[in-house]
């Protein structure tokens, strides 16, 4: 089951106790709930939903980013370009990272 989160849901404190409180009155699986956070609350706060994240997925929980492409990537529907950089924080690493080369290799 998906559940979209908005960013005032996240950054609440007692978000995960509410999340988890739920999850037990309904005896739903954890491990069936995908809770979805759009690209737009990830750029908010950087790190803050990078902590929060961690912590529901460690629950047992999925985590998909919903809406991916609104940010940046929407620029290439508006903007005229005959390049695209891709940032060298994800070049850095990439013999030794294998995020880093599916990141690369869905971008290419």
């Amino acid at each position: 089951m998906n559940v979209n989160i908005a960013y005032t849901q996240l950054s609440n404190p007692s978000f995960k106790t509410h999340f988890i409180n739920i999850v037990n009155k309904l005896k739903f699986p954890i491990k069936n709930i995908c809770l979805e956070i759009t690209e737009r609350c990830c750029q908010l706060d950087r790190l803050f939903p990078c902590r929060k994240i961690e912590e529901l997925r460690n629950l047992g929980t999925e985590i998909a980013i919903d809406d991916f492409g609104t940010g940046t990537l929407s620029l290439l529907n508006d903007l005229s370009v005959d390049l695209i950089k891709i940032d060298s924080s994800f070049i850095i690493d990439i013999l030794s990272n294998n995020k880093y080369q599916s990141i690369i290799k869905a971008i290419t």
